[in-house]
């Protein structure tokens, strides 16, 4: 037994609080508000009182630390109750683990692309908290990694990372088609024929996200040693960042294409137009994460795949 019981009950109680706090926040946000974002006769946030987008992500970052913490707090009780077993604590600290590599991407993204949604007139105190926060939490998570998975099989922590992931993108998909009902709801009217098709197509691309990503966790738990399975794993690995890169690349084409209108930007209060910064940075992330694809792809083709089992 490697570790203590204090470890183990405060793996419980602090997956526990996660499951409380971002599960209220998570169903009010997520499923209470964000899908009537569009669910009016006139496309207008006045009745919500801030961005659609500010509310998406609360709702989503609540939905997906919830219930990563629901699989993490089920495996600290086993924990508890398997006193001589550190499988479930290792799995437990694994979701921590997941959880801040998320975290930390959501203070990134909201430092770089959606610096709109709360900035005002502070985009560079926005943008400045947002790196700090991400990069503490990633030495925050990186710590408890490297001495979990140092030198050890690291495939559960790789399949913790796409199973996470996968999660992420399944809330994504759910609130999306969400607002979409909504919006069909008023699909009678002219201007909706935009958001009908850019949330249909969000949704679909964001589902195919999701099924990538769940069936390469599934391959890399199942069949861990089969070199094959490795190989396809990585590819749907490399399918699921290219296409995300493709969803930042079409969102910032849009913002800039239509940037005589407010038919298309969802980051301001009564759509209100902030410039093209959301536009071009959504570019330039997506440029980004395509070369990251191409990369990923190109080591997986040439016999280092993305996802492999330490020897």
């Amino acid at each position: 037994m490697k570790y203590s019981n204090t470890s183990r009950v405060l793996n419980l109680v602090f997956h526990g609080l996660i499951v409380l706090a971002f599960g209220a926040l998570g169903l009010y946000f997520g499923l209470m508000v964000a899908p009537f974002g569009l669910a009016s006769s006139h496309p207008s946030y006045t009745e919500l009182g801030a961005p659609y987008l500010l509310y998406f992500e609360l709702g989503v970052i609540g939905l997906t630390l919830c219930s990563i913490s629901v699989y993490g707090f089920i495996q600290a009780l086993k924990g508890i109750k398997e006193n001589r077993n550190d499988e479930p604590v290792v799995k437990a600290f694994t979701a921590f683990i997941v959880e801040g590599y998320i975290a930390a991407l959501f203070c990134l993204l909201n430092a770089v692309v959606f610096f709109d949604l709360i900035s005002g007139n502070s985009v560079a105190f926005v943008i400045i908290v947002g790196i700090v926060l991400a990069i503490a939490l990633m030495i925050a998570t990186n710590i408890p990694m490297v001495k979990l998975y140092d030198g050890k099989d690291q495939t559960p922590l790789l399949a913790g990372f796409a199973f996470g992931a996968a999660i992420l993108f399944g809330w994504i998909t759910i609130v999306d088609f969400g607002t979409l009902v909504g919006s069909w709801a008023h699909g009678v009217y002219s201007y909706y024929k935009f958001f009908n098709g850019e949330f249909l197509g969000y949704t679909l691309g964001f589902l195919a996200i999701t099924l990538m990503l769940a069936f390469a966790g599934v391959l890399l738990l199942k069949r861990a040693q089969d070199p094959k399975a490795q190989k396809l794993a990585g590819h749907l690995g490399a399918g699921s960042i290219l296409l995300v890169a493709f969803a930042f690349i079409v969102n910032g084409l849009l913002e800039l294409i239509y940037n005589d209108t407010r038919l298309i930007h969802l980051n301001g209060e009564n759509f209100a137009w902030q410039g093209n910064g959301f536009g071009i940075a959504s570019l330039v992330i997506g440029g980004l994460i395509l070369i990251a694809s191409i990369f990923v792809e190109i080591s997986n083709a040439t016999g280092k795949p993305m996802f492999r089992r330490k020897k």
